[in-house]
């Protein structure tokens, strides 16, 4: 059986600075660094393997050298390439660099070119970064991200890959290419949209003993299995397909059938009964070869069925006749779905938005 998908709160920069300051008198760095610890622990390949760890200047560097010293503790080789000076570190960040140089290590000002790496730690920037990474730090960037590749080994960004913006996901110049990212507190929406699948692989979530829901209000959620458990009710066995609603879907213009038949194959997985489609080409199949018991009409049959509720859009398209079926769905009393084409014929004619 799958395992439900839950949803989960995203925030912003700007509002787990405020979650931060409400939490200033808990040890935040000490529990950031010892959960990407116990996740790197994990990653490595080998029990004592070499691991190269990026400090930055800032409290993602005091993430970083919080997990160097745990690592070095529990025998891996660790090595810490340190890009900036000791006296610019903010408060927690420093107390981490004296802890981890106190505890016999010691910072590079360069990456070894000896090790075939276990495992990279990325925790040159965090979430507070507004401008391209350059220089030093995008030597760094593409030197980590070319070691993971020639050593086959882990990547992991401390709560967002140096370089993406964990707001918007865009890139800000040369940017880590993370194969696991440990995100603080709460997932930021950047991590999900634009580029930062793409650069963020696997991500977990460490929540460092906060309930951020309790202490702010989330920017947004996640998509999750959750949010719709009390929509999708379990069904009584005396029933029929026309005990569960009818669903209509108005879309599938010439060479775009394929977007109708996708979303009506998506309503009978979701528990529809009845699912019609009224295709608006006219050389449209008769039959769909995968789901037989989706009912084909013709378009202007469909919106006068009996239906529950009606999906317009898919595969839609442009022109008179779509503009036409889509005024005349919007005068039907019951629930309505615009989407995809329906939504770029709602933006771009008046008499449609007045509809």
């Amino acid at each position: 059986m799958n395992t439900p998908i839950r949803s989960e709160p995203l925030y912003r920069a700007a509002d787990l600075r405020q979650i931060e300051s409400l939490a200033a008198e808990q040890p935040l760095m000490q529990r950031a660094g010892l959960a990407a610890a116990d996740l790197g622990t994990e990653l490595c390949r080998f029990q004592g393997g070499a691991v190269l760890i990026l400090a930055g200047p800032g409290n993602n560097g005091g993430d970083a050298f919080v997990a160097a010293r745990h690592l070095r503790q529990r025998g891996f080789a660790v090595s810490v390439v340190f890009a900036g000076a000791a006296s610019g570190l903010p408060k927690d960040a420093a107390a981490a660099y004296r802890a981890f140089d106190g505890d016999g290590g010691s910072a590079l000002e360069s990456i070894p070119t000896g090790p075939r790496w276990s495992l990279i730690i990325d925790g040159l920037f965090g979430i507070g970064l507004q401008r391209p990474i350059a220089g030093r730090h995008a030597e760094l960037v593409a030197a980590a991200n070319a070691l993971a590749v020639r050593d086959h080994c882990p990547l992991l960004a401390l709560d967002c890959p140096s370089g993406l913006d964990a707001d918007t996901g865009k890139l800000c110049g040369v940017t880590i290419r993370a194969t696991h990212t440990l995100t603080f507190i709460a997932a930021k929406p950047g991590l999900y949209t634009a580029d930062g699948p793409d650069h963020c692989g696997s991500i977990a979530v460490a929540a460092l003993d906060l309930d951020a829901e309790r202490l702010a209000p989330a920017t947004a959620r996640s998509i999750g299995s959750d949010l719709f458990a009390g929509c999708l009710r379990a069904r009584a066995r005396n029933t029929h397909k026309g005990s569960n609603g009818s669903a209509g879907i108005l879309g599938g213009a010439s060479s775009m059938v394929g977007a109708a038949f996708l979303a009506g194959r998506a309503a009978l997985r979701l528990g529809s009964g009845r699912v019609y489609l009224g295709l608006i080409d006219a050389q449209a199949p008769q039959v769909d070869p995968l789901q037989p018991e989706l009912m084909l009409r013709q378009p202007e049959e469909l919106l006068t069925a009996v239906l529950t509720a009606l999906a317009c859009g898919p595969g839609m398209a442009g022109g008179e006749r779509a503009l036409a079926l889509l005024e005349q769905a919007c005068t039907l009393a019951m629930p309505l779905l615009l989407d995809a084409d329906a939504l770029n014929l709602l933006a771009s004619h008046r008499q449609l938005q007045e509809a």
